[in-house]
């Protein structure tokens, strides 16, 4: 995108930037002064009113992904990297990750739609207009999928009817690629009919399948120290007023669901703020079942 001053989608790429992100560049801003096209970027993306805020790295070192790239930069990363987006001008190593559907990114000429996926602000609704998790949430990449939900195993009946389609779904997303599944619920709000180390199986074969990956794994943890209802994945953050099962599961009309994308600097700090909650949960948890595995947690 920065090399193509040229191009007529340059100045609405610098505008959506402008308008609807907060972004970090990974060199120092002195960079700017002595590269040609850095130089014409800043000076398009500075023009017009209003904007988000625009940070800089301070470190002088070496820039992330390491050059060459190569198509499994990603691996072992920490949790900032698998939450960025990456815009290459390689058109091969975009097509290898973007089949695997595990961070976002994309290649030359696909600036505006890559970066328009993550504008979802303004998408709060009733929960009970939501007939299914399929059609309401994005279909953004994704790594890891925590949720915490008090009451997610509370109702047996409720748990069967839904069939853990949320899971299913959201693990449908990375082809060929692992997923860490997190269920975080309340100690002393599960169905006595329920196993949950059991449970963990049964969803550990559902995200296998679903994810096309024996490497994905589950973990259930039950604590004391949680009340709201999250869902966090890299790209967003579902905020929800209910448990997420939305199958007889009673939903009151005035639950809501609202999606949060973290390329707002405060939606991804709020996140942050609750992952570290979640981290003391892991910490000290009252059970945990499953495999302890995370890229955002550690066991």
């Amino acid at each position: 995108m920065v090399n193509s001053k040229n191009s007529p989608e340059f100045m609405d790429c610098a505008d959506l930037i402008r308008r609807h992100f907060d972004v970090k560049y990974n060199f120092p801003k002195n960079d700017v002064k002595t590269e040609e096209h850095l130089m014409a970027w800043f000076s398009k993306y500075g023009q017009g009113v209003g904007g988000n805020a625009l940070y800089f790295s301070n470190d002088d070192g070496d820039k992330f992904p390491p050059r060459p790239v190569k198509s499994n930069f990603y691996n072992n990363g920490t949790s900032d990297l698998l939450t960025s987006v990456y815009l290459l001008d390689d058109e091969h190593i975009c097509d290898v990750i973007s089949s695997k559907s595990c961070i976002l990114i994309g290649k030359k000429g696909e600036e505006l739609k890559v970066l328009t996926g993550l504008i979802m602000d303004n998408t709060e609704i009733p929960a009970v207009k939501i007939t299914s998790w399929g059609d309401y949430l994005p279909k953004l990449p994704l790594t890891d999928i925590i949720i915490s939900d008090n009451h997610y195993f509370k109702s047996q009946e409720a748990y069967k009817k839904n069939d853990n389609d949320l899971i299913r779904f959201l693990s449908n997303i990375p082809k060929d690629s692992p997923v860490n599944v997190i269920i975080i619920t309340k100690e002393g709000e599960i169905d006595k009919n329920l196993n949950l180390e059991e449970e963990q199986r049964k969803i550990k074969e559902i995200v296998k399948k679903a994810s096309g990956s024996t490497k994905s794994s589950v973990t259930i943890v039950t604590t004391y120290k949680s009340h709201d209802r999250s869902l966090i994945t890299n790209y967003y953050r579902i905020k929800h007023g209910s448990c997420f099962h939305l199958k007889s599961n009673g939903l009151k009309s005035d639950v809501t669901t609202e999606i949060k994308s973290h390329g707002k600097k405060q939606n991804e700090e709020m996140s942050k703020y609750l992952l570290s909650i979640y981290q003391e949960i892991a910490s000290s948890p009252v059970r945990c079942y499953g495999d302890k595995k995370s890229n955002f947690l550690n066991f």
